[in-house]
This record gives C-alpha cells, sequence and structure tokens, in this order.
C-alpha cells in the first residue's frame, strides 16, 4: 500500500492484519499536530469528517493508495466559511420561497418547507460557532439579528399570522442571512471559490 499525507509519500510500516484505522493512526506521527485530519481517500474515494465508520476497521490490505489529507485550523475553517456563505445564500432564496408560498395560500407546502429551512438555520449557526472556535475568532453578528427575529417569526406561524410570517421572511430574514453571507465571504483568509 502507498500512503499519502497532503502529497508526500511515507512509509506504510502496515502489519499484516492492519486495518484503514490503524494505519491513519500510525501515520499521524507524521502530521504536524497543528494540523487537523480533513479528508481521507482509499483508492480514489473520498471521505470526510463523520464518514470514519466507513472505512476504519477495513482490512488495510486490499487497499492499493491511502491518502491523508491535513490543514491547518484557520484554513480548514476560511475553506468551511467559503462553504457557509453559498448555503447561507440558499437559504435565504428559499426562505423567500416560502414567502411567496405563504402568500399564494400555500400553507401547507410552506410550512414544510419552512420548517426544513429553520433546520438549515440551525445547523449555520452551529457550524459558525464552531467555525470561529477552529480559527480563534468569533463567530458571525448575524446570530444576534436571528437571536432577536426567532420569536417573531415563531410568534406569527403559532398565530397562523401568514402575512406577517411572510413580511419577516422576504423583509427581515432573507436580508439578514445575505450580509451574514457577504460577511462570511469577507473575513480575513476567506477567498472567493470559482
Amino acid at each position: 500500500m502507498r500512503v499519502f499525507i497532503n502529497e508526500r509519500e511515507i512509509s506504510s510500516g502496515a502489519a499484516p492484519g492492519a486495518t484503514v484505522g490503524e494505519i491513519i493512526e500510525a501515520g499521524r506521527v507524521h502530521v504536524d499536530p497543528s494540523e487537523i485530519v480533513t479528508a481521507v481517500e482509499l483508492d480514489g474515494v473520498e471521505f470526510h469528517a463523520g464518514d470514519e465508520a466507513q472505512y476504519v476497521r477495513r482490512a488495510a490490505r486490499g487497499v492499493r493508495e491511502l491518502r491523508i489529507s491535513t490543514r491547518g485550523p484557520a484554513a480548514f475553517a476560511a475553506e468551511k466559511r467559503r462553504s457557509l456563505a453559498e448555503a447561507l445564500d440558499a437559504v435565504a432564496a428559499r426562505s423567500r420561497m416560502v414567502s411567496t408560498l405563504l402568500r399564494e395560500s400555500e400553507t401547507r407546502s410552506a410550512n414544510g418547507l419552512l420548517a426544513c429551512l429553520m433546520e438549515e438555520l440551525r445547523l449555520m449557526l452551529l457550524l459558525d460557532y464552531q467555525l470561529a472556535l477552529l480559527a480563534a475568532d468569533e463567530p458571525g453578528a448575524a446570530r444576534e439579528e436571528i437571536e432577536a427575529l426567532a420569536p417573531q417569526l415563531l410568534a406569527a406561524e403559532e398565530g397562523r399570522a401568514w402575512e406577517a410570517l411572510a413580511s419577516l421572511l422576504d423583509g427581515s430574514l432573507a436580508p439578514v442571512l445575505e450580509r451574514w453571507a457577504a460577511a462570511t465571504r469577507a473575513r480575513p483568509g476567506a477567498s472567493p471559490t470559482f
């Protein structure tokens, strides 16, 4: 088996019967301790954080090539923030779509989409917080605006005040998300994706 860490080939020294997880663990001595493993590739198939269960117990014997990618925390956070900005743009567009559905009296569809949208927003807030921890900086300022807006959105939904909810979604939430996306792209270390 050939083993690479960031394009640099290392000796695998795999014991007979070793698993991919054991080889990765042994290879960590070649990784700068200030960096984190961001991806593992086995014979051209890439796995990311959270995918470990799919490969760690796999027998190493049948693997021809193992590639381990690492990044510094700040560089990793900058890369993920570019993805976060794109996701924020998509959620802003969906919030306007919910607003349109509400105004067209498609409340069932609107509420289903709104539930998904709110879960996505929760996950984005969590990701933003975790990226701030990794990069040793502050989470996005939009957090406070969203926290202030959340009770109004909930009250309008619970009261079935569909026009008020539509106005909050396209007049308040969508612009907050768009500003957050723009601010995320403008953060130090972030570069536009092409």
